[in-house]
C-alpha cells in the first residue's frame, strides 16, 4: 500500500534517502509537527520489492514532491500578490501626499508673490 509523503521528506524519498533526511531534526529531537503525517509504506521486509513496486514508490514520492513544490509556489504567488497590493496602496498614499504638498507649495508661492508686489 502507498501513502502520502509530507513535503519535508518528499525530496529525500524521491532520491532514495532515508525518511527525514530532507530536513534536519529540530534541536529538541522531536520531529516537526508536519512529519506526523503518514510516510510511504514499503512492502514488509520478508517480501521482495519488485522493480515495478520500487518504481511505483519512487513515482509516488516524486509526485508528492511536485505537489509540495506547487503548493509552495502558490503560497509564494499569494504572498507576492499581497506585497504588490500593499506596495500599490503605499504608492497611492504617497502620490496623494505629494499632490497635497505641491498644492501647498503653489499656494505659498502665490502668497509670496502677492506680498512682494
Amino acid at each position: 500500500a502507498l501513502s502520502l509523503v509530507v513535503c519535508e521528506t518528499a525530496g529525500a524519498a524521491a532520491k532514495g534517502a532515508p525518511e527525514g533526511a530532507a530536513s534536519p531534526a529540530p534541536a529538541n529531537g522531536q520531529p516537526p509537527p508536519t512529519q506526523a503525517l503518514p510516510q510511504p509504506v514499503a512492502p514488509a521486509a520478508q517480501e521482495e520489492v519488485t522493480p515495478l513496486e520500487a518504481l511505483a514508490l519512487k513515482a509516488d514520492a516524486v509526485a508528492q514532491e511536485a505537489k509540495c513544490a506547487m503548493d509552495r509556489a502558490l503560497e509564494a504567488q499569494q504572498d507576492a500578490a499581497s506585497r504588490v497590493r500593499e506596495a500599490s496602496r503605499r504608492l497611492r498614499e504617497a502620490r496623494q501626499e505629494s499632490s497635497l504638498a505641491w498644492e501647498r507649495v503653489g499656494r505659498a508661492a502665490g502668497r509670496a508673490a502677492l506680498q512682494t508686489q
